[in-house]
């Protein structure tokens, strides 16, 4: 759960706006700007998509900073925080209480990956999303068959251990109980090196591996779309905006912002929707004509045992 996961970071950091307005788009401005999106993503050939807590509130892990986020709910707790000061929180900040229930007894391995997280492992398996930067620390991307070569998890994975000798990854069913890259107490069987958590604390510096990826991703991206993330935390903020850059690209690329809270790059966004992530995503696989694919589709198993560092090529 996204509390108990928390409690194991270290106390004291500076942890963004919490509980700031939301933007709601009315449904019929919503299909108007999905059809946008559709029309991006139709005309691009390299797609990066970003992904924050919003994608996983509907697995019943609850999100950071929303009006029901975790962070928001221990400053208001805390007297750091005034209800009245924050802005209104609508039903998509809430996770399923059923699901949100059975997080909260089992941790994170009790959650099962959205509609979103099936649609872009979809996306991905046909080419139409070439790379996945994510902050979540979850899992659920790979739970939902998105192979682990084509995302960066910027932030770790509670499930996933990695050799501190050969730098080989293990992703296990067990959720990990340490933060901050300490022993596991298993062994690497490539190498007898130590095995390591890959969660960051809030001091630890991004594996190389996925940010080196995430920024080569993002230079090389013609659209990147950011899904439920309010990008407060460096340098995960600073990579969609790299896609509206040039970077020797023949044309600047574009960037789609999916959030109810407002974010730094909403001001560079070529489309910014405000509404449910779960209910855009469904409206666009149904305007790629891809909805019914997807549900008749059969998704790769969860991504399990050994694995591949993401790829930091970016293009051919």
């Amino acid at each position: 759960m996204a509390d108990t996961y928390n409690g194991r970071l270290k106390p004291g950091a500076y942890k963004g706006v919490l509980g700031a307005s939301e933007s709601h788009d009315t449904l019929s401005a919503t299909k108007a700007k999905v059809d946008e999106l559709a029309a991006l993503v139709a005309g691009a050939r390299h797609v990066v998509v970003h992904t924050g807590a919003g994608i996983s509130v509907g697995a019943g892990i609850a999100d950071f900073r929303s009006a029901t986020g975790v962070w928001t709910a221990e400053a208001v707790a805390a007297g750091e925080l005034d209800v009245e000061d924050m802005g209104k929180v609508s039903s998509a900040s809430r996770p399923p209480s059923e699901a949100m229930d059975a997080v909260a007894a089992h941790g994170f391995r009790a959650a099962r990956p959205t509609y979103v997280h099936r649609a872009l492992s979809f996306l991905v398996a046909r080419g139409i999303v070439a790379f996945i930067v994510s902050q979540n620390v979850d899992g659920l991307h790979l739970r939902a068959g998105t192979p682990a070569s084509k995302i960066a998890e910027l932030h770790g994975n509670v499930f996933k251990e990695w050799c501190a000798k050969c730098g080989a990854g293990y992703v296990g069913k067990v959720e990990l109980k340490s933060v901050g890259f300490k022993p596991t107490g298993r062994v690497c069987l490539r190498c007898r090196g130590p095995m390591l958590d890959c969660i960051l604390d809030w001091d630890d510096a991004l594996p190389a591996n996925a940010l080196d990826a995430a920024i080569a991703h993002s230079r090389a991206a013609d659209l990147s779309i950011v899904l439920g993330s309010s990008l407060q935390i460096a340098p995960a903020r600073g990579l969609p905006v790299r896609t509206t850059r040039k970077n020797g690209k023949a044309a600047p690329g574009a960037l789609a912002v999916v959030n109810l809270q407002p974010t730094c790059v909403d001001r560079h966004a070529a489309v910014r929707i405000g509404y449910d992530v779960q209910g855009v995503m469904a409206m666009l696989m149904e305007r790629l004509g891809l909805g019914e694919a997807l549900g008749t589709w059969e998704a790769p198993p969860p991504v399990l045992g050994w694995i591949d560092a993401p790829e930091a090529k970016a293009v051919d």
